[in-house]
């Protein structure tokens, strides 16, 4: 199975790219917003999301303006 991607925004203005990849065994975790802490995902099973940061909040905001 290719793995699936998509474009997440936490409340604060963070983008993450998230895809979903398959583990060999059966993982349990959850993923926070390194800018202001928010838990953005919990998961139990084989396929679970993988988050890499594509921009801040401060990158977001010089961006809007």
């Amino acid at each position: 199975m290719a793995p699936r991607y998509a474009i997440v925004e936490c409340d604060c203005g963070v983008l993450y790219n998230r895809r979903e990849v398959s583990l060999p065994i059966k993982d349990i975790g959850f993923f926070e917003c390194v800018e202001c802490g928010k838990r953005l995902e919990i998961w139990y099973g084989r396929n679970v999301p993988s988050f890499t940061r594509l921009t801040s909040q401060g990158e977001r905001k010089t961006n809007r303006a």
